[in-house]
């Protein structure tokens, strides 16, 4: 059996992982078998949807295989149940490798790094950086599409735009969000996202819950967002081939794969989850990545940050918090 302290560091790299909100919904038990992970329902939002948490639990999953692939391990996943179940339960195993891998070496740091940038991106990339986003290697039964004309980024920045609307406007997507928005008149946090990473000009004396619910309005907040992506220079959508559990699961180790090249080629990210969330939003961003087969999971932009400073690192919950027995 590995040594425990040794999965446990695998297990604190996975918490690295983006999550709805920064909500950080993982569970996790260390057993003979590896390790199981679930979802912690105390964290998830009371709306869901539960697709989005899997999304997330599949990016904690493939920053545990960097961790791990630096230690001479490589991990593999069950199968799990093809329907979708609240209380499933994934399954880790862990197989000594022969070899080291270097490139896990640079995946791992640009974990440490990756944060998310909601602010404006210069317009241009790096050179060559759309090409190895490109080659970004996706989990089977997963693409990933690349959007880079003007028209379609347009397009893909209306749906923002409208997903960030909707928010705003459902008392009950409102109430769900507040909960996890926070200030300094807030105190520490273990999870949610700071005020001041999503709207800087916000007062930072006023509580996360009430900004949300009192002081933001659904029309500055739709047109921040179609702002913020129509000038980013990069979009990208993640489409996984069934809307299944297993394919939830690939989806975001896909999805932790471009975010990390993506860092590791010094871009920021944002991700707009609402397109592929939202029934009425859902058969455009479709149409976006026309000749991809299967469904949309979601929206993200990428670019050279115009305001590194809002790269703001978010809370983090402690692996003992995590860790079950």
């Amino acid at each position: 059996m590995i040594n425990r302290a040794l999965i446990t560091s695998w297990l604190e790299v996975g918490c690295l992982a983006p999550s709805p909100h920064n909500n950080q919904p993982w569970k996790a038990r260390i057993s003979s078998a590896g390790v199981s992970l679930w979802l912690d329902h105390e964290l998830v939002p009371l709306l869901g949807p539960y697709r989005l948490q899997f999304i997330a639990l599949g990016a904690f999953i493939e920053n545990m295989s960097y961790a791990a692939a630096v230690d001479g391990y490589e991990l593999t996943v069950d199968e799990p149940s093809v329907v979708p179940r609240r209380a499933a339960e994934i399954t880790v195993r862990f197989h000594a490798r022969a070899t080291h891998s270097a490139n896990a070496a640079i995946a791992l740091a640009g974990t440490k790094r990756r944060r998310t940038n909601r602010g404006p991106y210069e317009p241009v990339l790096p050179s060559g950086a759309t090409e190895q986003l490109r080659a970004t290697p996706c989990e089977p039964a997963t693409s990933l599409a690349l959007i880079c004309d003007a028209a379609n980024r347009s397009v893909a920045a209306d749906l923002a735009a409208r997903a960030m609307r909707v928010v705003f406007s459902v008392p009950e997507l409102r109430r769900d969000l507040a909960r996890f928005v926070f200030t300094g008149a807030d105190g520490p946090r273990r999870i949610g996202m700071p005020l001041a990473s999503m709207s800087p000009a916000a007062p930072a004396n006023v509580p996360g819950r009430q900004w949300v619910l009192e002081l933001a309005t659904a029309d500055e907040e739709a047109e921040a967002a179609r702002a913020r992506f129509e000038r980013a220079p990069l979009h990208f959508v993640i489409t996984s081939r069934t809307d299944t559990l297993p394919s939830w699961i690939a989806g975001g180790r896909t999805l932790q794969r471009v975010l990390v090249r993506a860092t590791v080629l010094g871009l920021s990210h944002c991700l707009a989850a609402g397109p592929s969330e939202i029934p009425t939003l859902l058969p455009t961003l479709r149409r976006l990545v026309d000749g991809t087969e299967g469904r949309p999971l979601i929206l993200g932009r990428l670019g050279v940050p115009t305001l590194p400073s809002l790269g703001v690192a978010s809370p983090r919950r402690a692996v003992a918090d995590v860790l079950i027995g």
